[in-house]
């Protein structure tokens, strides 16, 4: 239809959100793509799916797209899993127990992003000018850093392997925040 949402995330999102209703019904369900559902117990424990981060790779064929799955309890992000099957790459992480990489346990040292070859993940252009922040997008050019874009949740796995400096998410969506804050935390 011309949108970068495509038809198979909405299915991947509903199928996954219907399957975790079933499963988990004391937790609520909210996707990027709009498929929502909460409990009447208020456990206080909600899923955040994101079924294809990175869409404009997915439809291009490029390897950098992924899904990503976070338990939350009371607003803090608890397990997620975050997968890239083209890449082969599955992080699985749970709070307070470290993050994995194909099982690899992630152990990383925070890096200075003072520094002119330190290089720092942001969202690309088009996710600034959905922000409304797209005024904003020229200044990276001046910072004191290597700017690179990636798709968020990429973006976040490369500071938890310790590749990438920090990760600019200009958007700030919770599907992308929970689960990359859950990751960037347990790896170190």
């Amino acid at each position: 239809d011309g949108s970068l949402v495509s038809q198979i995330e909405k299915e991947i999102e509903s199928t996954v959100g219907k399957l975790l209703m079933k499963e988990t019904p004391w937790a609520g369900f909210q996707g990027e793509e709009g498929f929502i559902y909460h409990t009447s117990n208020n456990s206080g424990y909600k899923w955040y799916m994101d079924p294809i981060d990175g869409t404009i790779s997915f439809r291009n064929k490029l390897d950098t797209y992924g899904m990503t799955l976070t338990l939350v309890k009371d607003n803090t992000p608890i397990a997620t899993v975050i997968d890239f099957p083209q890449l082969q790459q599955t992080f699985t992480v749970y709070k307070g127990h470290g993050a994995f990489k194909n099982q690899q346990r992630l152990n990383i040292k925070a890096k200075n992003i003072n520094n002119k070859h330190a290089v720092v993940a942001h969202s690309d252009k088009y996710a600034f000018d959905l922000a409304n922040r797209g005024h904003l997008y020229p200044k990276l050019a001046n910072m004191p850093f290597v700017p690179r874009a990636y798709t968020d949740i990429h973006g976040y796995t490369l500071v938890a392997e310790g590749k990438v400096a920090a990760k600019i998410d200009i958007a700030g969506a919770l599907w992308d925040l929970f689960p990359g804050f859950l990751l960037i935390q347990e790896a170190g």
